[in-house]
């Protein structure tokens, strides 16, 4: 009851869930500087191609990972 009360966890939409998991929010709350989930955690491999981009892979590349099933 007391983590509900004081709301130490937060429900945040996660895609392929029914329904929003519950997320640690922050454990100090300050008054001018509060803080807060801006976003969830990524699934696995949301971000790869970002990724690969920033380090010089191409479309091409990526794809060729993917075809590889590398990624």
């Amino acid at each position: 009851e007391h983590i509900q009360a004081m709301r130490f966890m937060l429900p945040v939409d996660y895609p392929g869930l029914p329904r929003p998991a519950p997320v640690a929010d922050m454990p100090v709350r300050l008054s001018e500087t509060p803080g807060g989930i801006r976003h969830r955690a990524p699934v696995l491999g949301e971000h790869t191609e970002e990724v690969l981009a920033e380090i010089g892979y191409d479309d091409e590349a990526v794809a060729g990972l993917r075809e590889g099933g590398v990624v």
